[in-house]
């Protein structure tokens, strides 16, 4: 039996401390009264002010995979310890209000339970969802990235939606059901990118966050599934100066520097066993906690330069930054070799050309040896980067899991794009030929460079 790991609150702390005191030397005491006087002010920023914090919703995955297979849970110190379901903070939570609305009990944001809108641009996304009256209200606006991915569902894959809650397009839908968010890649002019006017959406099928192109029209365009509240996902990053990074907002503290590249077996090991700052409960975080920590305003890498990033080369021998991996598995295709990763510098193809933009969430073959890397040119580096998290603020239990030993059925059995795709024309970045939306370029196995 895997025991409860709940994180106790330094206010917690505090109301122990004549028995703490009690226990410990006068230095031991000094410094643990700092610390909870440290947190307190901390809170005290942040507390009575409900749009500068958010709760992070779970990304809704609760069984346990090895490299290739459904697995009972892991005990502490085993191979593949640390995955997302063994962790839970927020359970992903929704109330159908009965009048076409449904909310999101973990970030209080409401919205259209069915999609109304169309297909459309991202500019006719934006002026439908602010004169809509949907269910009376008159406030809805197209949703930002963070807000649009937190209703991903990662539990069965293929659709990564909720459809206990919401309902999509067709009872049948496929890789178009997309949908606008309001963030223009703004990142795109770090380099090779020359399309203008590229915009994020999220694929509710594919699980994917990508940038498309703002102007899409007919069957090329978008869906715009709209949404009312406070905004949701604006990050309070706070150095702490011992290596760490706080995240006022979401609760959440984040090592500082990055690690090296590594699989995904290794990634979660790394972090369980990581100390920094002498913090002995970090994680390697879910994949919708890596999505919140992108900043989507510019930034190359998609982040915050409070955080260190190491330099690396990629497939285009271009100087670049790297994919970092979250605990998450890719449950897709009866297949569970791959796991989900926020690419912070440029998702590429085997080119070296920006393919989904600083931002992008996709997955990666979580080891060496899978037969696509060897019969294909898989869309693998397999050893990706590494940041690891840990909750400052919030009450993440360690949980055990029940395995049900069947794994999980698809809702949908969807099949992978086919069409192969020549040297040239079909590139992305050439806007006289402009990508479909399905298309996914394969990239090679290859080392990448770290640049330190």
């Amino acid at each position: 039996m895997i025991e409860s790991k709940l994180r106790i609150h330094f206010p917690a702390l505090c109301a122990l401390s004549m028995f703490l005191c009690a226990l410990v030397p006068l230095s031991a005491q000094a410094e643990a009264q700092t610390q909870v006087e440290t947190l307190q002010l901390r809170l005290a920023q942040i507390s009575g002010d409900v749009q500068s914090t958010f709760d992070i919703p779970d990304s809704g995955q609760t069984r346990c995979y090895s490299n290739t297979d459904e697995i009972a849970c892991p005990e502490e110190g085993d191979a593949f310890f640390g995955q997302d379901a063994q962790y839970s903070t927020n359970p992903m939570s929704f109330t159908d209000n009965g009048d076409g609305t449904i909310t999101d009990n973990v970030t209080r944001l409401m919205w259209e339970q069915g999609i109304n809108s169309g297909k459309l641009p991202l500019d006719g996304a934006v002026e439908y969802c602010e004169n809509s009256m949907h269910a009376g209200y008159d406030d809805w606006r197209l949703p930002n990235i963070k807000e649009l991915f937190s209703i991903d569902k990662f539990e069965t894959g293929w659709p990564y939606a909720d459809l206990e809650n919401f309902i999509l397009t067709s009872d049948t839908p496929d890789k178009s059901e997309q949908y606008w968010s309001n963030n223009y890649y703004l990142a795109g002019s770090n380099a090779l990118v020359n399309r203008d006017d590229i915009a994020f959406g999220v694929n509710f099928i594919s699980g994917h966050i990508k940038a498309y192109p703002a102007w899409s029209a007919g069957e090329r365009a978008k869906y715009a599934k709209c949404v009312r509240g406070d905004e949701y996902g604006i990050n309070r990053l706070e150095d702490n100066g011992d290596g760490t990074v706080s995240d006022l907002a979401s609760g959440l503290m984040w090592q500082q520097a990055d690690s090296n590249g590594m699989d995904w077996e290794d990634a979660l090991a790394y972090c369980e066993s990581a100390d920094t700052a002498g913090y002995d409960d970090w994680r390697l975080p879910g994949i919708k906690e890596l999505q919140i920590l992108v900043d989507y305003s510019g930034y190359f890498p998609a982040i915050d330069p409070m955080f260190s990033f190491a330099e690396m080369i990629n497939e285009g021998g271009t100087t670049d930054y790297g994919y970092y991996w979250s605990s998450t598995t890719h449950v897709g295709q009866d297949e569970y070799y791959a796991g989900w990763y926020v690419a912070f510098g440029m998702a590429v193809g085997k080119d070296g050309l920006e393919s989904h933009g600083a931002g992008a969430v996709r997955y990666d073959q979580k080891y060496v040896g899978h037969p696509d890397a060897e019969e294909v040119d898989a869309s693998a580096r397999i050893h990706n980067f590494v940041r690891c998290t840990r909750s400052e603020t919030a009450d993440t239990a360690l949980v055990e899991r029940p395995d049900s030993g069947n794994g999980i059925p698809f809702v949908y059995d969807l099949a992978l794009p086919t069409r192969t795709f020549g040297p040239s024309a079909d590139l992305p970045g050439n806007s006289e030929n402009p990508l479909p939306e399905e298309f996914e370029i394969e990239e090679p196995v290859i080392p990448l460079e770290r640049i330190e």
